[in-house]
């Protein structure tokens, strides 16, 4: 049995930075789907995607991330993929979505790179 995805997003206070929690299956239409609403939402800006959660991953999934990538940029902002572990983290690199994907290691990383784009 496939295991949903829950997305989870909070705005940061007094920062253009959107985080979204994932924890589940990066494998269907709909989670892609769901993921990609808070991710283009009018108010996100700067958009963080914690991996950690997330126990699997395609290449469906990869081309989902990829597409909502292209949104946040094409809106002059950005994506990143902070954290992913395992065997996300080998498909993520053996696809070479890592190559089109800002991967962080941490959140902490990607505020500070948020920051400095901002000034």
């Amino acid at each position: 049995m496939t295991r949903r995805l829950d997305c989870k997003s909070k705005k940061l206070e007094n920062h253009p930075l959107t985080v979204i929690e994932l924890d589940g299956q990066i494998d269907s239409a709909k989670g892609i789907e769901l993921l990609e609403e808070i991710a283009v939402a009018p108010d996100a800006e700067y958009v963080a995607i914690q991996m950690e959660g997330v126990t699997y991953i395609n290449s469906s999934g990869c081309g989902g991330l990829i597409a909502i990538h292209h949104k946040v940029e094409g809106r002059g902002f950005r994506l990143f993929l902070v954290k992913p572990v395992g065997g996300v983290e080998r498909v993520i690199m053996h696809i070479g979505c890592h190559k089109i994907l800002r991967i962080s290691k941490s959140l902490e990383e990607v505020i500070k790179e948020v920051e400095s784009l901002k000034t």
